[in-house]
């Protein structure tokens, strides 16, 4: 069971790990390669009850009574896929919340106009606002706890680049126009 989530206006954190799988921190040599990110929002974020709420029921539906329990466990252990960024090192992380979301499928990417983009495009990067579709579940297996299942993005609006990584503008540039014929104006 899962419960489907339309995040509306988030940041991107980790955006190249909608192109590049990999391991997570201080996993182990059997940990599964997947496709990471995060998604930052500020602690009054509008959607945040919304969020709990299907995190406590998916835990509900799988431990039952001991649900609040289990969760308050997973919590502490950092096994749910809701956090507080202050926990969190790294840029834009802290006096916010995020969410952790992986697939082991590539997840969709798509421009403002639900255009599908790559990482070439440049449109969608670390630090930019994005709508984000995840599921939330509860799991028990080697741990117990509840994850987000990455799902895909659209773009939503340009923000400052974690990292400074985002693309020049084409603002940034002077129109110069195109040579003339036989003259090469860049080596003059």
């Amino acid at each position: 069971m899962s419960t489907r989530l339309m995040l509306k206006d988030v940041r991107l954190a980790y955006g190249h790990g909608l192109w590049t799988k990999s391991k997570p921190p201080k996993a182990d040599a059997s940990a599964k390669e997947k496709y990471r990110v995060a998604f930052i929002l500020p602690k009054t974020h509008k959607q945040l009850p919304e969020i709990r709420k299907a995190i406590m029921e998916e835990m509900t539906a799988k431990f039952g009574a001991r649900a609040a329990a289990v969760l308050k466990l997973a919590e502490a252990g950092q096994k749910s896929c809701l956090r507080d960024g202050d926990t969190k090192e790294g840029e834009g992380f802290e006096g916010n919340m995020f969410i952790a979301a992986n697939s082991e499928t590539r997840p969709s990417v798509f421009d403002g106009m639900r255009n599908p983009v790559t990482s070439d495009d440049g449109i969608v990067y670390s630090g930019c606002y994005v709508n984000a579709s995840i599921d939330i579940y509860a799991f028990d297996n080697v741990s117990k706890g509840n994850s987000a299942g990455l799902r895909g993005v659209q773009f939503l609006r340009k923000g400052d680049a974690f990292g400074g990584g985002a693309p020049a503008d084409e603002s940034e540039f002077d129109e110069i126009g195109v040579a003339e014929e036989g003259g090469d104006d860049l080596t003059a």
